[in-house]
């Protein structure tokens, strides 16, 4: 499959890397690029309202950290339950979760139990630096190109995740664009995954496994809902 490369994939305004998705695919551009607007907040301070008027689980005044986050209005928009449980969380939690996230991403797309790959994912989880090639997500890419993985990784063929003529899930809508590179679209979970504000990697992190399972998304999520305690 023919990939383009230097498409600049989502993740955080901290080690934004270029990846390769094949081409024709729409890229995984979170919904809300744009800063989110805040309004009134409520008498309680946990929800606030968009230029748009749409309620939303989040407080920007409390977590002015969030605003231009790419990812966040994903959850907001597609799985609020997730979006107001990843605020809640202490910072430790919110770190796991996006310890958590880019392991499955990278499980999914097949990455994980490559020998150039399994030391990026133990660094990450013990706090340290990434070692090389990801001390640089450019050699990351290029390592990354050079390995000529299959793009389904783990996750079989494409098939589409509704039948012909019926309506996508919400969390679909957002995240299934089709048949996709699932190692291109995994990699940016761990820049993410990395950031220094416990929950823009949360939100980042797991918008990136959520692109990278794209079909799928749904079996993700229920098991984030189960890994966290997030009432479904």
């Amino acid at each position: 499959m023919a990939v383009r490369r230097g498409h600049e994939v989502p993740g955080s305004d901290v080690g934004h890397a270029c990846f390769g998705v094949p081409e024709n695919t729409p890229a995984p551009v979170p919904a809300g690029e744009e800063e989110p607007a805040h309004g009134s907040s409520s008498a309680t301070g946990t929800t606030t309202t968009t230029a748009t008027n749409k309620p939303t689980a989040i407080d920007f005044d409390a977590h002015p950290e969030l605003r231009g986050v790419l990812a966040l209005r994903d959850f907001d928009d597609c799985a609020p339950d997730v979006a107001a449980a990843i605020v809640a969380m202490d910072p430790q939690t919110q770190r796991r979760l996006a310890q958590w996230a880019v392991v499955r991403a990278f499980e999914f797309a097949g990455l994980a139990d490559r020998p150039w790959v399994t030391p990026a994912l133990t660094a990450l989880c013990s706090g340290e630096e990434l070692p090389a090639p990801f001390d640089d997500p450019q050699s990351a890419s290029s390592r990354l190109a050079a390995e000529n993985l299959p793009p389904e990784g783990r996750g079989g063929p494409y098939r589409p995740s509704t039948a012909p003529g019926s309506e996508k899930s919400p969390t679909a809508k957002m995240f299934d664009h089709g048949p996709i590179h699932r190692p291109y679209y995994a990699m940016p979970a761990l820049f993410s995954a990395a950031d220094p504000r416990p929950i823009v990697a949360a939100f980042q992190t797991l918008s990136h496994a959520c692109a990278t399972y794209a079909e799928h998304v749904d079996t993700l999520l229920a098991a984030t809902r189960t890994e966290f305690d997030i009432p479904a």
